[in-house]
């Protein structure tokens, strides 16, 4: 017989399996020899003797055994010591409500929002807690405090599960340590009151620290699981930004397959050379070089084994392919969001003012100030998340054996504490709580802690390890609590707050029978889980118009309110606190007070402290500022407005028909696009019950077919099905808006009123539009500086090309031709533009505000040798009717010294004479004296 070393590969590859199964029967043989001894296991130092029924239990159901009662014990803790807090502090916080708000309209209606009638909106910023409570709702119909509570106790259940996993194999030891973990979480009241307020918190703690514990699984065993994929891919989507806490994760898991793979082919290039089996630490630090992954001198096999290399191959792509597949489909989730909603981060972001680009850009730039608020940010959340016991889990790093599983384990920790902790650099600081967002990190930091404790070098260092961190953590909390007076807290608002608010609103809802009534307020959770209301969200969380269209300067404050009071224009009005602040210009436009009537109002007392500290808030506001409800007036029980009229028919009976007699009274009224506008709001106001009957489509269609000549906007209607809906009703507003009508005129009459007219420029200067929108403190210009063709001087008013034609006074006393005082009618233009059509022009001059909208008619005189070409009713007439109805801008918005145009295609088939222009409203008959200009005639 040969000496083993002598003996080829081939030769030991027989003799190996007798060597190991003599090793094994060897140490069975020691094992029983010393029990039979009565010598105790070092390993069983914290078991006593007296449990020897446990342990004559199999290692596998002893293990299960500790895993059920590691989450009780975790789940007793925590239930403890919510016992000894005042539920108020943290249960149901109305912003936890926006996100099951979001999925309760996507059971019932259909669409992902807030309103029962359908716009798309992403409000909250959870997407796994809107479909898991989508889910649940769909399948039971559960109310949110009993799905917040179940979120919340079953995931201190897995954390405990999660935890006790941590310190595997060492059983006992864990068992004694999950409870302490739990204990220490309790102290962090960021962490424990966020735990249970309904916030993704909880999912974001279980779900975080189960991707630490799959990614340790699986390279630890080297054997993947791509079902793993679902909860790492659950964990990216607990929030819209979780990528950012996940995505380090699978990074460190990459580079510690390729490590891993890499040692278990130096292992076995050992062991087939009879060399001794290189540890981790050694391999892991002499071989770091990515190229020695394809060195001969490495591995022998490799030499000329293209099998054993392809193998090696596709080991490195697996370890790629899982996280590329969570990646993919955390891309797939992301495109399905964006063709949803038409945007990749959700409204919350803007509305918000949260811009990852912007803070990535100044922290390039070095600036100052957002470096010196992020630091601030970063040092509370430190302070807050046990951030201390960092120290004393460092100084026991040399204490450990440092495993595969030990540095992943610590590295994949540390990854969650330092993400956490620098998030306000890219996220700035949250909205609620400046620690909500990074509640994970006291989590990662406790179950580091543990590992360090478990994975000691031997036994007897953990009666160094465990005393020195337990003195440690009770000293720096003890510091860190009476630094920073950690004591339980109030979390925002919770749902009892509005609970007052909505009861109110209900009753006004009662007292005026106002079916499905928008509501204006500013706290979106609790108004709009029981979907009797349309919301119009003054927060601008669940309003992408608003978010849109929000900015501080004073043209972005004059859109948000055209939008609130001519298209929005909201049934009930509800503000309070910072928001009444935040509005103050609503309550200062006149539409305020001429639209809308006080059901309650008072002075809050947030700004009561404002009105007496600050004298310049209370110059500017102090008048306007109020806390309260209100009440549309055209909807109130008394009223007899159209659309009062028309609301209540609906409710009656669900009519096409009454709807389409409605758009032809509006057309024979001539009515603006912003006036008409009533339509489509009362449309709005029954979309579900329009698809319950399956007349959406008819009414979609109808709509559709009086848009052109109405000129109003039906994006509200196809918002449960069109994920630009926001964009086009902004576009909308913005052509519609005063401004936007201001620059249409000036261009307009310096396209019609001046560029064909003959002028000599030394004579007479160039005459301008005067920009008098806004201002009203300008001298009104002398006669002279007036528009040249306005002076009776009929040398001036010679057409120059043949194009237009100018009107011609007959009234030598009134050349400006005054229709009431302060109103002027300075000139008009007849254009034809193609057969039977002409463009009509009317230039006006307003000296002084006009109280009411006024109808504008225009009656154009025939001569009587040609009356006979009228038709029949027209001929005794004389004249055809050319009204302009309701004006656009209306004429309660003319203000002083502004000069108006006004545009419209008029019927023209026949010479006319002269035209008679005037003011008058249905019912109250004309205002006034007409202004009568002659005409040129056309050739």
């Amino acid at each position: 017989m040969l000496p083993l070393a002598n003996r080829n590969d081939k030769q030991m590859a027989n003799v190996t399996p007798f060597l190991n199964a003599l090793i094994r029967k060897s140490r069975y043989k020691q094992q029983d020899s010393s029990r039979a001894r009565g010598d105790k296991d070092h390993r069983s130092w914290l078991w006593p003797s007296h449990f020897r029924l446990i342990s004559r239990v199999p290692q596998r159901q002893r293990t299960l055994v500790g895993f059920l009662i590691a989450g009780l014990l975790f789940y007793g803790v925590f239930w403890l010591a919510y016992q000894q807090i005042d539920e108020n502090l943290y249960v149901n916080r109305d912003d936890a409500i926006i996100t099951v708000s979001h999925a309760r309209n996507f059971v019932e209606y259909g669409s992902i929002g807030v309103n029962p009638s359908g716009e798309r909106v992403e409000g909250y910023s959870s997407p796994l807690q809107f479909w898991t409570f989508s889910g649940a709702y769909a399948l039971t119909r559960l109310h949110y405090d009993l799905y917040f509570r179940i979120v919340a106790g079953l995931s201190a259940f897995v954390m405990g599960l999660l935890l006790f996993a941590l310190c595997l194999p060492h059983r006992k030891l864990g068992l004694a340590l999950v409870p302490l973990a739990a204990f220490a979480l309790t102290r962090d009241l960021s962490f424990f009151e966020w735990h249970a307020s309904g916030m993704e918190n909880a999912l974001t703690h279980m779900f975080f620290l189960l991707a630490v514990v799959l990614l340790l699984r699986m390279t630890t065993e080297h054997k993947l699981n791509y079902w793993y994929a679902l909860p790492l891919f659950a964990a990216a989507i607990v929030r819209i930004e979780s990528i950012y806490h996940i995505g380090p994760l699978l990074a460190i898991f990459v580079v510690f397959w390729l490590l891993s793979h890499r040692q278990l082919r130096c292992r076995e290039s050992a062991r087939d050379q009879g060399r001794p089996a290189p540890s981790f630490p050694r391999t892991w630090e002499s071989r770091t070089r990515w190229g020695a992954l394809i060195r001969t001198k490495l591995d022998p096999r490799v030499r000329g084994d293209d099998a054993l290399l392809s193998r090696s191959g596709r080991e490195c792509l697996r370890g790629f392919a899982f996280p590329g597949l969570v990646l993919a489909l955390w891309a797939v989730f992301f495109g399905v969001r964006w063709y949803y909603f038409g945007a990749i981060f959700p409204n919350t972001a803007a509305a918000q003012g949260i811009s990852i680009g912007d803070r990535v850009g100044m922290f390039l730039d070095g600036n100052t100030a957002y470096l010196k608020q992020s630091w601030g940010l970063t040092k509370n959340l430190f302070y807050w998340h046990h951030g201390m016991l960092l120290l004393p889990i460092f100084v026991c790093l040399p204490l450990l054996r440092f495993t595969r599983k030990t540095v992943l384990a610590i590295l994949l920790l540390l990854s969650l504490c330092f993400t956490g902790l620098f998030s306000p650099f890219l996220f700035g600081a949250a909205r609620l709580d400046i620690t909500r967002l990074s509640t994970q990190v006291a989590l990662a930091i406790v179950a580091l802690a543990a590992v360090v404790i478990v994975h000691t070098r031997r036994p007897r260092y953990r009666l160094l390890t465990m005393p020195l961190m337990l003195v440690c953590v009770s000293g720096l909390l003890y510091w860190s609590h009476a630094k920073w007076e950690h004591k339980p807290y109030y979390l925002w608002f919770s749902e009892d707050v509005f609970a007052k608010f909505r009861n109110e609103l209900v009753g006004l809802r009662e007292k005026h029978d106002i079916p499905r009534p928008t509501l204006a307020n500013p706290d979106l959770g609790l108004m709009s889980w029981h979907k009797d209301f349309n919301i119009v969200d003054m927060g601008y969380l669940g309003n992408p118009v608003l978010t849109k269209l929000d900015a501080v300067h004073d043209e972005a404050k004059r859109d948000i309110a055209n939008y609130f009071f001519d298209i929005a224009a909201p049934d009930l009005i509800e503000l309070h606190g910072i928001w009444s602040e935040r509005h103050a210009h609503l309550f200062k436009d006149p539409r305020f007070r001429e639209n809308y009537a006080a059901a309650r109002t008072t002075i809050d007392g947030l700004l009561r402290k404002r009105f007496t500290r600050s004298a310049t808030f209370r110059a500017e506001y102090g008048e306007y500022v109020r806390a309260g409800y209100w009440v549309r007036r055209d909807m109130m029980a008394d009223s007899d407005s159209w659309e009062r009229k028309l609301v209540d028919d609906l409710r009656e009976v669900l009519s096409i028909e009454r709807l389409e007699q409605e758009l032809k009274r509006c057309e024979e009224a001539t009515l603006t696009p912003v006036q008409s506008f009533y339509v489509v709001r009362s449309a709005y106001r029954f979309i579900p019950e329009f698809v319950q009957h399956g007349l959406y489509s008819d009414l979609v269609a109808l709509l559709d077919r009086y848009q052109p000549k109405l000129g109003y906007s039906t994006a509200l209607l196809r918002a449960r099905s069109n994920r630009n809906w926001h964009n086009e009703l902004v576009d909308f507003v913005e052509a519609y808006s005063p401004e936007r009508i201001r620059d249409r005129m000036e261009r307009e009459f310096e396209e019609s009123f001046f560029s064909h007219v003959s002028v000599h420029p030394e004579e007479h200067p160039t005459p301008s539009f005067p920009q008098m929108w806004e201002s009203r403190t300008r001298q009104k210009p002398p006669a002279t500086e007036l528009d040249p063709r306005v002076r009776g001087d009929d040398g001036l008013l010679l057409d120059s090309g043949g194009e237009h034609l100018p009107s011609r006074s007959d009234d030598k006393e009134d050349p400006n031709r005054e229709i009431i005082a302060g109103l002027n009618l300075l000139d008009c233009r007849l254009t034809p533009t193609e057969k039977g059509w002409g463009k009509l022009q009317l230039l006006f001059d307003c000296d002084r505000p006009i109280e009411k909208d006024w109808k504008i008619y225009v009656h154009a005189t025939v001569p009587e040798e040609k009356r006979d070409r009228l038709p029949k009713r027209l001929q005794k007439l004389g004249f055809i009717n050319w009204d302009f109805g309701f004006p656009d801008p209306p004429t309660s918005q003319w203000h002083t010294y502004q000069r108006i145009v006004l545009t419209q295609y008029v019927p023209y088939g026949t010479d006319v004479e002269s035209i008679r222009v005037g003011l008058y409203r249905p019912g109250e008959g004309a205002l006034g004296k007409p202004a009568v200009l002659s005409i040129a005639k056309f050739d």
